[in-house]
């Protein structure tokens, strides 16, 4: 039976890739206007940023979010994140707060748009107006 299971798994097509969730790597980031919880307006960004596009509801963005805020303690250039209709969640932006700048925009807002982003949690280093890098970068354990 356990040879049926194998051959059959075999034949079977692979599945689906998963559809990108930002702007692919290299594409130059699109123009935005947002304003951080704390009054500041962005316009562009400094090589190296991470922008970390999170959601309330998204469990995954919550297993992310240790991950991330650790990377900001540590970075070189303060992070920034995103939430999108986090408005609904004033508590998740108040911890942020703590660490990073924060945006609260819609589905369809500035930084949104510009990136591309498509669904969360999406991790994006900009360097040159440039998608630089995908994904959250590692932490250095000890550093």
């Amino acid at each position: 039976m356990t040879f049926g299971i194998v051959r059959r798994l075999r034949e079977s097509p692979p599945a689906p890739a998963l559809p990108p969730l930002t702007a692919p790597l290299g594409a130059e980031v699109g123009a935005f206007s947002a304003v951080t919880t704390s009054g500041e307006t962005i316009t562009s960004l400094p090589d190296g940023t991470l922008v970390a596009f999170l959601s309330p509801g998204c469990a995954p963005c919550h297993e992310k979010l240790p991950d991330f805020v650790e990377y900001a303690g540590r970075a070189a250039v303060r992070p920034l994140a995103v939430l999108i209709d986090g408005a609904d969640d004033p508590a998740l932006a108040a911890r942020l707060e703590a660490v990073v700048p924060v945006v609260v925009e819609p589905r369809d807002g500035s930084l949104t748009e510009a990136f591309q982003i498509t669904g969360t949690p999406a991790f994006v280093t900009v360097e040159g107006g440039r998608v630089a890098l995908l994904g959250l970068p590692p932490v250095a354990v000890g550093a």
